[in-house]
């Protein structure tokens, strides 16, 4: 199905075939909501939560990391062609912005060929009024070419902003520190912002934002997450600097959206299993839209399916301590 569709927006040769095409498209990735088939397919294997979540989710991270029916792929894919492959975009909310799950849009086949990005979703773009791409793949390293491939993007089609964020770097990670000393929260937040705002680092801000505005934004983010959740605190110990970079990335897509009005939207790693719902399901919890047996299955299903094996538990405990302080 996949590729008679890229043969038909490769050779559509009249009006009526482009509209039946669009059509599909905008079905693809706007339409097809499969959270309660996620729900249906994850309690299946596990029970559903019942108490505490925060527990839960640990323990049935664990649970299905030892089932053996989940021991990863058998084989290993010559090429990295997400839609092709199976990994389906589908609604997870409607805020009233679109909120779409999708493995990266990337073609990356094989080695020696640039990255491209896939023709269905450049054609998505194309159609909507405007979309939000909130990139977690490393700017750097295997991931760079098709990070690259998605920022050079926006250069082409102007209704199309991008934003990379930091999930893997020692900072993002506070590696290499000692975890029983604490640092002083307006150290930490200048090493933030430095970060954040460091040519050709592991961030990148859309075109579409005034740099210099943008940046002032930035460090007001900063002050305001330090103010809500950490009530100013003049030290913050690991976990809560892991917390803060947690929250603050859930108040700068807030921001974006105030200032970008995306019709649509998505938060994507490479494949759509644990960097990305960490964080999607995250701010879709702010949100209010997640009931305890959705967020589970939203965080938890994806790698199940996509990979065979369960979520990466770092990532997971990541998610429950920031949900914690959030709520």
């Amino acid at each position: 199905m996949v590729l008679q569709l890229r043969s038909g927006l490769a050779t559509h040769n009249n009006e009526q075939q482009r509209e039946f095409l669009d059509d599909i498209i905008r079905w693809m990735y706007l339409q097809v909501d499969l959270n309660d088939t996620l729900q249906t397919y994850l309690y299946r294997y596990i029970e559903p939560p019942k108490d505490n979540i925060s527990t839960y989710l640990q323990l049935a991270q664990s649970v299905l990391h030892n089932d053996r029916r989940f021991n990863k792929m058998s084989f290993t894919l010559r090429s990295d062609d997400a839609l092709l492959h199976g990994n389906l975009p589908s609604v997870y909310a409607t805020l009233p912005t679109k909120v779409i799950r999708c493995g990266k849009p990337v073609i990356d086949a094989p080695l020696w060929f640039t990255p491209k990005i896939s023709p269905e979703f450049r054609r998505f773009v194309q159609l909507q009024p405007r979309h939000l791409y909130v990139n977690l793949m490393k700017r750097h390293g295997s991931e760079g070419p098709g990070t690259q491939a998605l920022e050079h993007l926006e250069k082409e089609i102007s209704e199309f902003s991008v934003i990379t964020l930091d999930k893997n770097s020692d900072f993002y990670q506070q590696r290499g520190l000692d975890p029983q000393k604490k640092q002083a929260s307006d150290l930490f937040k200048m090493k933030f912002l430095e970060n954040m705002t460091r040519e050709k680092g592991n961030y990148y801000w859309s075109e579409n934002l005034d740099r210099n505005d943008w940046t002032k934004e930035l460090a007001h983010i900063l002050d305001e997450v330090h103010v809500r959740h950490f009530s100013s605190k003049e030290e913050l110990d690991v976990e809560e600097r892991l917390d803060f970079i947690e929250l603050t990335y859930v108040a700068i897509i807030d921001r974006l959206l105030e200032r970008l009005r995306p019709a649509s939207m998505n938060i994507s790693c490479r494949h759509g299993m644990d960097r990305g719902p960490s964080l999607l399901v995250l701010w879709l919890l702010q949100k209010g839209q997640l009931d305890d047996q959705a967020l589970a299955a939203l965080l938890l299903t994806p790698p199940l399916i996509i990979h065979n094996r369960s979520s990466h538990a770092h990532r997971i405990s990541r998610f429950v301590s920031a949900s914690k302080r959030m709520l």
